[in-house]
């Protein structure tokens, strides 16, 4: 198992995730990013007039990035409810 980081930010703000998850592998990195990114996107305080650019962004345990998430790859698209984009990237 290995411990991932995910700091999510936008244009003006970086939340940085000083305890990580602890996930059994690679895979799992995508699910708990689109979970994350819902969850974050169902917040007060994340929803903008303007656009504004969100993204999670994935460490490993050295630090080193090694995914960035965009917001609206994850999110409802609008006519269906469905995620916008649902296809899934392996982490190396």
């Amino acid at each position: 198992m290995k411990r991932y980081y995910f700091h999510v930010s936008d244009d003006y703000t970086e939340i940085r995730d000083n305890d990580g998850v602890v996930l059994p592998d690679d895979e799992h990195v995508a699910d708990f990013c689109r979970d994350l990114i819902l969850a974050v996107a169902s917040e007060d305080g994340w929803h903008s007039e303007g656009f504004v650019v969100r993204t999670i962004t994935v460490a490993d345990a050295d630090g080193n990035e090694i995914l960035t998430v965009p917001f609206a790859g994850a999110l409802p698209g609008p006519a269906n409810g469905e995620p916008a984009v649902t296809s899934r990237r392996t982490v190396h």
